[in-house]
């Protein structure tokens, strides 16, 4: 979680730092605009790109696999 001073970008390059190799850019709650600022982060920090579904039963609306934009 982010602390109330630092801002996503500041995360992911602590996060580089630290020696992560990828970013969980589609996730079925993202909006469209933090989607792309993750995939913006991502593509400076050269990090591979994934996706997650989180998936936990029949009660959620989103399904594995499943991006919504």
């Amino acid at each position: 979680r982010l602390d109330k001073h630092q801002t996503i970008e500041t995360c992911v390059h602590d996060l580089v730092q630290m020696g992560i190799d990828g970013l969980e850019v589609y996730y079925p709650e993202h909006t469209t605009a933090m989607s792309n600022k993750l995939l913006r982060l991502a593509q400076k920090y050269h990090l591979l790109v994934t996706g997650g579904s989180d998936f936990h039963g029949l009660n959620k609306k989103n399904r594995i696999g499943q991006v919504l934009h």
